[in-house]
C-alpha cells in the first residue's frame, strides 16, 4: 500500500459543502456574493480536497465571499 501525503499551506480553500457540480457543463462551481450582494454562480477548478474542504485552484482566490451552503432557489445574478 501507498500513502500519498500533499503539503497545501498557502492555498485557498472553500468547504466541500460549498460546491455544487453543474452536470451539464460537467463543472464545479460555488456561489460568491459580490459588494452589492449579487449571488454569481463561479466556477472552479478544484485541487486537493479531504472530507470536508477542498483546494480552489481557479476561480474564487482570498477575500472573496464564498457561499458555505447554497439552497436549491440560489441563482446567478440575484440578490
Amino acid at each position: 500500500m501507498e500513502i500519498l501525503v500533499t503539503d497545501e499551506t498557502n492555498t485557498d480553500l472553500v468547504s466541500l459543502s460549498a460546491v455544487q457540480k453543474d452536470n451539464q457543463a460537467n463543472k464545479y462551481y460555488v456561489y460568491t456574493v459580490d459588494a452589492d450582494n449579487v449571488i454569481h454562480k463561479t466556477y472552479i477548478e478544484m485541487g486537493a480536497f479531504d472530507d470536508m474542504s477542498t483546494q480552489v485552484v481557479s476561480g474564487v482566490s482570498e477575500g472573496d465571499r464564498v457561499v458555505t451552503s447554497p439552497t436549491a432557489e440560489m441563482e446567478d445574478n440575484t440578490s
